[in-house]
């Protein structure tokens, strides 16, 4: 693996693709999350990637290449922190519809601070945990239901950016 990994960083055979944020008010896309992908190796685990990476002393290299956003918070630390964003993962999302326990975490987390921080829920993949999502007036949300990530050059030809919204032409 580590053969490989050299391979990939120095033939930079890694690219980014781009899954948009809807507002689920206006149903326009308001940002983008980059994602890495390796070309040969699409399934990839891209934290085992970095993990690889820090073991053969080579994250600086990687990390000049890409920049890495993955971790959690704990309540306290968006109390002591106060993010401007909070991001839900998927496990939040997924049966949102039918759990009660979910519905109110994701509930107190949209009610949290709301003129200083704003929740993104993603892993939208189902349209009940999306009609769930409206009704607890989730401002933010992701997922492949929503849109699945594409190279840029999808999102150029397919959508207008005005206003800060991006359209569908």
């Amino acid at each position: 693996m580590e053969v490989y990994f050299k391979g990939i960083l120095k033939e930079r055979k890694f690219h980014f693709f781009y899954q948009p944020i809807y507002d689920l008010n206006t149903w326009g896309i308001i940002a983008f999350e980059s994602l890495l992908r390796v070309s040969d190796h699409p399934k990839l685990n891209i934290e085992q990637f970095f993990l690889i990476a820090r073991s053969n002393h080579e994250l600086y290299d990687l990390d000049t290449a890409a920049i890495e956003g993955a971790g959690s918070a704990t309540l306290k630390q968006i109390i002591e922190y106060k993010p401007k964003y909070i991001k839900l993962d998927r496990y939040f999302a997924k049966n949102l519809a039918s759990s009660k326990e979910k519905q109110q975490i994701v509930q107190l987390l949209t009610n949290y601070n709301v003129n200083d921080t704003i929740l993104i829920l993603e892993g939208i993949e189902d349209k009940k945990d999306l009609a769930t999502s409206c009704a607890l007036n989730v401002p933010f949300a992701q997922g492949y239901l929503l849109g699945k990530p594409q190279p840029i050059l999808h999102y150029k030809t397919q959508y207008q950016f005005h206003n800060s919204i991006y359209t569908y032409l």
